[in-house]
């Protein structure tokens, strides 16, 4: 393939193009990529504000829950309500926005859990709400009418003067009060040592007045502190069924609330620890992509700056070398030095034209040659026509002479012609004179024929160069034809003399 300055120029930026394209393409390809993990990072940033926003819900469910288990007022239960439902929403949209597999089964796991938290949340109500009724209903009206009627007891048995039985009656309501006491304190701090002190103070009161109401004589007395020993009991056993209710409570809240809802937090921290970690991989990432972008744009454009310039350098080597030697070349060759020629060995266009070039030179060369030869030819012909000029003027010289003496001849001729004719009138006396003479005249007049005929060829071959010569060699030719004319008119006369 022949590799012409076109195809050079076209390759060397060609190569050039490429590289920018190449350039172009990584920019391209690193924006493209930069765009991706901008929308990974804004998705991830949706999933972790929705993971918060659950995260939030959550705690302050589980707070409102707390407020709840020491309140257990319906303000409480009602903020839970709430925040559930807004962990909920937060929930399912996590659902819906998450994609990733292992953040979808985190979900999975806070839904099941969650699931488990609120139905336990929803026994703990039911504990705490059968809890709150037994003690509206029985431990705060029962306890304290117990109470009122021991004390209405002594008060009968006091001014009816049985002070043995106020002796009796008075540590048994001593012990329920102090149960009441424990009863209370179990109420606030559900601790098992208040419940057990609570019990046994209650029991004991129970075990004094069953001991009591039988030995008192005072039926109005002895059927009120009956009365009192039935209410004893039956505080007793409601206290115990708070107890059992609390510790149903209680299990429930350490053994499910108090996992779950951790667990709950612990999983939502997972999640968001997930989008930290993805968060900051695919920072990390798009550093990397945007740094070895940056190192291949830098890289290829540095090669495309280095190819430009090389490229550039060549091709204008290439083209300004030639140009140069060939511009030398005709410098030269203008100057008249024919000997000069253009080394270029390229086959391009530019070594045509300095093959072209030499052609021209050798054209010239060869043409001068010729030209000087010619001028030697032009010399010798030019020595050869002076010799012939002066031939010429010698041959003029001698014709001149010859012309005078055919005038003399002519002339002569004339004067004989005269006598011929004065003496044709004797033709018959001196015919055989007349035919010896015309037999003479005819050979003079042959003589002269040939003469003139080879004084017309020597003015012929000098007619070219001498005008005059060649009118004279008209006036000869008319003489010529005037002496043939003479010449048959005296032949004629010499047959008739005969």
């Amino acid at each position: 393939m022949r590799w012409t300055v076109g195809r050079k120029l076209g390759f060397g930026f060609g190569g050039v193009l490429v590289m920018l394209s190449m350039v172009a393409a990584v920019g391209f390809y690193a924006s493209v990529r930069a765009n991706h993990n901008i929308h990974r990072v804004n998705d991830m940033t949706v999933d972790t504000a929705v993971g918060a926003d659950a995260a939030q819900a959550m705690l302050r469910a589980r707070m409102s829950v707390k407020n709840f288990l020491i309140s257990n007022t319906d303000a409480d239960a009602a903020a839970y309500e709430k925040w559930k439902a807004s962990f909920l929403e937060s929930l399912k949209r996590s659902k819906s926005s998450f994609s990733n597999e292992q953040r979808q089964t985190l979900v999975a796991g806070i839904t099941e859990d969650f699931v488990v938290y609120d139905a336990t949340f929803e026994q703990v109500r039911e504990l705490i709400d059968e809890r709150n009724r037994i003690r509206a209903e029985v431990l705060d009206v029962v306890g304290k009418r117990a109470t009122d009627e021991i004390k209405e007891v002594l008060y009968q048995l006091f001014h009816n003067g049985q002070a043995a039985y106020v002796e009796k009656v008075m540590p048994a309501l001593l012990d329920l009060l102090e149960g009441r006491l424990y009863v209370m304190k179990f109420l606030g701090n559900s601790a098992e040592g208040d419940y057990e002190r609570a019990t046994a103070e209650l029991e004991r009161s129970e075990e004094l007045l069953g001991q009591v109401v039988a030995g008192i004589s005072l039926p109005e007395a002895r059927e009120l502190l009956a009365k009192a020993h039935e209410d004893l009991v039956t505080y007793r056993e409601g206290f115990v069924r708070v107890h059992d209710l609390v510790l149903e409570r209680n299990r429930l809240v350490f053994d499910t609330l108090d996992v779950k809802g951790p667990h709950i937090i612990e999983l939502q921290h997972e999640i968001q620890e997930s989008l930290v970690d993805d968060g900051e991989a695919v920072t990390a990432q798009a550093e990397k992509e945007v740094k070895l972008a940056e190192a291949v744009i830098v890289a290829v454009s540095a090669v495309a700056l280095l190819l430009g310039i090389g490229a550039a350098f060549l091709i204008s080597r290439m083209v300004t070398r030639p140009v140069k030697a060939c511009a030398a070349t005709l410098e030269l060759v203008s100057a008249g030095d024919l000997t000069q020629t253009v080394t270029v060995k390229q086959k391009d266009e530019l070594g045509d034209l300095a093959h072209g070039i030499n052609g021209m030179v050798t054209t010239m060369r060869a043409a001068l040659g010729d030209v000087q030869g010619a001028t030697h030819e032009v010399a010798g012909a030019s020595t050869e026509l002076s010799a012939n000029a002066e031939q010429m003027s010698a041959s003029m010289v001698e014709q001149t002479e010859r012309m005078q003496q055919i005038n003399a001849a002519i002339e002569e001729m004339g004067r004989a012609v005269v006598d011929i004719a004065e003496k044709s009138v004797s033709a018959s006396s001196t015919a055989q004179k007349a035919g010896d003479s015309a037999e003479q005249g005819g050979t003079i007049v042959a003589q002269t024929v040939d003469g003139m005929e080879a004084i017309s060829d020597a003015v012929a071959s000098s007619a070219t160069s001498v005008q005059e010569l060649g009118k004279r060699g008209e006036q000869i030719g008319e003489i010529v034809a005037t002496i043939n004319d003479i010449a048959d008119q005296t032949n004629l006369l010499a047959l008739n003399a005969a």
